[in-house]
């Protein structure tokens, strides 16, 4: 089998600080479900030559029609997502090793992340084919005061070298199925980021280009901030 760079979506969180009875990845923003908008990134980059989306159970009917609907063409699978976010990974790996050469390169996305462009994607790619990974960021560019009780500041932190991780995550997928059965051996069940299970495993990790506009949609505020970019254009 010929290997593939392959966009491995996250769209399997329910989106608990939106109130809302859809999951934020599937609200509609201008009348577009917001995961939409990130897989056309995926789909516009030339060097994306398939899309896998781990969706939440019970809306991949809803997916494949949006999917269809936005001519989503080089969507591959729907995997269901399972009870943590690093089971739904592991399911997407899965799916992945039966059906993609082991040295394939993975790009894993946050399906709430709709503002990420095709030239993040491909500078991803690009980094990660000269030095085996890529992790998206950018610097940080406020000033960094810790605390520990969420009242009083403590030490200053300089910003100088700080870097606030976005996504894409990029890895072989050999890599990454080494790493995520890793963390189950060593029973880190919880969400961690394929940066930080990566770093937390010894791995050396090589940033690529991100964006102040590549951001998560987390509350509802965010979504007004899309809707704003989209209106205004980029």
């Amino acid at each position: 089998m010929k290997k593939v760079n392959i966009a491995l979506i996250q769209a399997g969180g329910v989106g608990t600080r939106i109130n809302d009875d859809v999951p934020k990845q599937f609200l509609p923003i201008n009348n577009k479900p917001l995961v939409i908008y990130t897989l056309e990134r995926f789909q516009n980059s030339s060097g994306v030559d398939a899309i896998v989306v781990i969706c939440l159970d019970g809306w991949q009917k809803s997916l494949r029609g949006f999917c269809a609907y936005y001519k989503i063409t080089k969507l591959r699978e729907i995997v269901i997502g399972g009870d943590t976010g690093i089971q739904s990974i592991i399911n997407g790996l899965s799916f992945l090793a039966e059906h993609y050469p082991r040295d394939s390169l993975v790009m894993i996305h946050e399906a709430v992340r709709p503002m990420v462009s095709v030239r993040i994607i491909e500078d991803s790619i690009r980094v990660a084919k000269l030095y085996g990974n890529a992790v998206s960021a950018i610097p940080c560019v406020d000033e960094m005061l810790s605390s520990q009780d969420q009242l009083n500041t403590g030490e200053l932190i300089p910003r100088d070298g700080l870097y606030s991780v976005q996504n894409p995550h990029t890895f072989k997928l050999e890599k990454l199925i080494w790493a995520y059965n890793s963390a189950i051996e060593r029973g880190l069940t919880n969400s961690l980021g394929t940066a930080v299970l990566m770093h937390n495993l010894g791995e050396k990790l090589y940033l690529s280009l991100g964006s102040i506009k590549n951001f998560k949609v987390t509350v509802f505020d965010d979504i007004e901030i899309v809707k704003a970019i989209i209106s205004g254009g980029e």
